[in-house]
């Protein structure tokens, strides 16, 4: 029983074709998975985040409740050097 090297190559290239795309469709499926969870937690983080700045009594989201930019002079503006 002679097996033809060509149609086995052929077969074989079938194969493997076949598993790449059902390992594409699973690591797609579970990057979007993971995807959802993670949008998933970050809403209820900044719902309880919210809640807990409400119960607080005080505003959140408020300009006064982020970090604040270091006062000074503006980055490459020149200032006269006093040891001069």
């Amino acid at each position: 029983m002679n097996i033809d090297p060509v149609a086995a190559a052929i077969r074989q290239a079938e194969h493997t074709e076949a598993e790449t795309r059902y390992r594409l469709q699973l690591a797609r499926e579970m990057y979007q998975a993971g995807q959802r969870a993670g949008f998933e937690s970050g809403y209820r983080q900044a719902d309880a985040d919210e809640a807990a700045a409400l119960g607080q009594g005080r505003p959140a989201g408020r300009a006064r409740d982020k970090p604040r930019r270091a006062r000074g002079t503006a980055v490459g503006t020149w200032r006269p050097d006093p040891f001069r």
